[in-house]
């Protein structure tokens, strides 16, 4: 019966430990390596934020963009009144033609994720917020878990 308890209680852990663990890799650029833009270079990135209807324009989201290919990060940006945000890769990366870039939108305990690639003069990337933050089954799942382990083992003990 120890064994069984044992074995549930390491169960518990390794799907704790799945349900964190990411879902997908990042995507490989689909474009060949064209030269690499200094930072201070321009290239536009704007779009916009999007409630989970995919309709209704956001406003304040925090949004934060990352060139996937080099691994830079954007400083957060916030959506406009109207949802509307924008940047410059170059005011925060060196860039190229190819290159892959996500963005990571939140608002409240909702997010969303979207990506595209750097082809062009510009990038327009708009993102919808219709996943909610995960944080409660990550926190409350491994605690639920192991209270009921605890409890089996004290009722399996009482019984001896």
């Amino acid at each position: 019966m120890i064994a069984l308890l044992l074995v549930v209680g390491v169960a518990i852990v390794v799907v704790s430990a799945m349900s964190v663990a990411p879902l997908h890799k990042a995507a490989e650029p689909k474009y060949a390596e064209t030269s690499r833009q200094p930072p201070g270079s321009p290239y536009p990135v704007a779009g916009y934020t999007y409630d989970a209807d995919g309709v209704t324009k956001l406003p304040g989201c925090s949004v934060v963009l990352t060139d996937v290919t080099v691994g830079a990060t954007s400083p957060v940006l916030t959506s406009n009144a109207n949802g509307y945000y924008s940047t410059s890769l170059g005011d925060w990366c060196s860039w190229s033609l190819g290159d892959v870039i996500t963005i990571h939108a939140e608002k409240g305990v909702m997010y969303g994720e979207n990506q595209g690639v750097v082809a062009g003069t510009g990038l327009v990337l708009h993102v919808t917020l219709n996943l909610e933050i995960p944080e409660f089954p990550f926190v409350a799942l491994p605690i639920v878990g192991m209270v009921g382990l605890f409890v089996a083992v004290r009722v399996i003990s009482r019984r001896d």
